[in-house]
């Protein structure tokens, strides 16, 4: 008997339809990419090559973020700042707390695929841009460089890269350890393959291997490039087909659940690449009480990003609930979680 859930970890291996034909190209053929374990590693590689050949010495990253990232750079010989942005908030940002020189670097981000910052005043730091919630649009990017987490769109156990229209990018090396986290990343998303379709009834084994794996993220030895088994199967993946299907799951959702008082959805924004269905709630409570409804029906939500830092972006945080509608579910999928979330609001 198959089983059903909705968001959480990918599973693997994935249905034919979602993969490339041998004649397809695949979308990460460019030489333009480096690879690498993860979006914190790739970025890592970038900030180091850049301080060591082009000077940089100041590093700016907008307040709500993944500190994780932020953390994980924190040995390099570069001062990190932050400067207030918060996406549910703000639409400028303060640009008087910025150097505006060589040596000063920006990261810009693709907030959950449908808002960005504008930068259009910087005229001299260069622009590191963060797409991991948004794939499909990296390539019309301006900014100087992108990078980003590959396993936020793709189911793929690890990976992150760089990507630039005008420079070289430097590349890792491999060690045994992160390979070693890449393969029990791999069988925790064969395990669950194996629990959806009813094969096997315990899924703590594939959830601790899951979190085990996610604390190895935050190990510098998994500073290396991206391990070949997880480069096999990136090449397999039909990235258009799969992402686009995600974003036409959200539209529909939307239409769905249309306008609820006390919640908005996807910041209000509708044309865009959404990386899934975000709901911004009125208070904490609110928020969790519909976590709780939604865990209850086999829904599973996430906080993006959890452990802010400012006060204005903790009480954003508070309130903030995200949930995968990717390809993974059909249409009449997408009707069941959206009816979910507007019987909830309905009660």
């Amino acid at each position: 008997m198959k089983r059903k859930e909705f968001g959480s970890e990918f599973h693997y291996p994935i249905h034919s339809k979602w993969l490339l034909k041998e004649s397809d190209e695949s979308f990460f053929s460019s030489k333009k990419f480096s690879f690498h374990f993860s979006g914190r590693s790739a970025l890592y590689t970038l900030v180091s090559e850049g301080i060591q050949t082009k000077g940089w010495k100041n590093l700016y990253f907008p307040s709500y973020y993944c500190h994780e990232v932020v953390a994980f750079l924190k040995d390099l010989p570069i001062n990190i700042h932050y400067f207030n942005f918060n996406p549910f908030l703000d639409t400028k940002i303060p640009f008087q707390e910025i150097k505006d020189d060589p040596t000063s670097v920006l990261v810009q981000v693709s907030f959950f695929g449908v808002k960005s910052i504008d930068l259009s005043s910087i005229k001299k730091a260069t622009i590191l841009e963060d797409y991991s919630h948004n794939l499909l649009a990296l390539k019309e990017s301006k900014a100087d460089y992108c990078f980003g987490s590959l396993r936020k769109e793709l189911p793929i156990p690890v990976g992150g890269f760089c990507y630039a229209q005008n420079h070289s990018l430097a590349q890792s090396n491999s060690n045994k350890k992160a390979e070693d986290v890449a393969n029990e990343k791999l069988k925790a998303m064969l395990l669950k393959e194996q629990y959806l379709r009813g094969e096997i009834e315990n899924k703590e084994g594939y959830r601790t291997l899951f979190q085990k794996a996610e604390e190895d993220f935050e190990k510098k030895y998994t500073n290396t490039k991206l391990p070949e088994s997880a480069t096999k199967i990136l090449h397999t993946f039909h990235v258009s087909k799969i992402l686009k299907q995600k974003h036409e799951n959200v539209e529909e959702a939307l239409k769905i659940l249309g306008d609820i008082p006390n919640v908005s959805f996807n910041l209000d924004t509708k044309d865009a690449n959404p990386f899934g269905l975000i709901l911004n709630l009125t208070s904490n409570k609110s928020r969790e009480a519909l976590k709780t409804y939604l865990i209850k029906n086999n829904i599973f939500p996430a906080v993006l990003w959890p452990n802010q830092v400012n006060k204005n972006d903790q009480e954003t945080e508070k309130c903030i609930l995200f949930i995968h509608l990717d390809f993974r579910y059909t249409t009449k999928e997408v009707t069941f979680v959206a009816n979910k979330i507007k019987a909830f609001f309905n009660e």
